[in-house]
């Protein structure tokens, strides 16, 4: 029912429906629907409610993320530090929202929770796919998460990336 409820609300067919992060602060859902389809949907719901079966209600904001090289990058993970939403997002040259295409790189996003808005973003690599995010460290200054990649083989395996950002 939650899905079927997010899909009509957002206006995606359930081919182009792919979520791919997930962050709860207590109170709201916050599920980030990739969208690395023709369709480009990339969306924030924010879900709140007594439960997740039949009494929630839904909101949804849709999101222009940059390009790298032409294509949309799409979400992938994201974390909320404090009232901030840090996100990943990568751009692969594919027109399914499943299967794999060639990748064009990832950025790292910061998105203010009570706006909703964009608020900054950085290319953080021009060939790998990241999927992963945690906090690592946090200063008064600066800002450390550790960065999961998908290497999109039958490997299990991955690298792990460390990136400092300043506040």
């Amino acid at each position: 029912m939650l899905y079927a409820s997010m899909q009509s609300f957002g206006e995606i067919n359930p081919e182009d429906f792919n979520l791919e992060g997930a962050i709860y602060n207590g109170e709201n859902w916050f599920l980030f629907n990739r969208s690395n389809g023709k369709k480009s949907k990339n969306a924030i719901f924010t879900i709140s409610g007594k439960n997740l079966t039949d009494e929630f209600s839904i909101l949804h904001n849709k999101f222009k993320l940059p390009k790298i090289k032409g294509v949309e990058t799409s979400f992938t993970d994201a974390i909320l530090v404090d009232d901030q939403i840090y996100f990943l997002a990568t751009a692969e040259a594919t027109e399914s929202t499943y299967h794999d295409g060639e990748v064009l790189g990832s950025i790292i996003g910061q998105i203010d929770v009570a706006k909703m808005k964009l608020k900054s973003h950085k290319i953080i690599s021009k060939t790998n796919k990241l999927e992963g995010i945690t906090l690592v460290e946090e200063t008064p200054e600066t800002i450390s998460f550790l960065l999961c990649e998908d290497n999109d083989t039958e490997v299990l395996e991955s690298n792990i990336y460390k990136i400092t950002l300043k506040k």
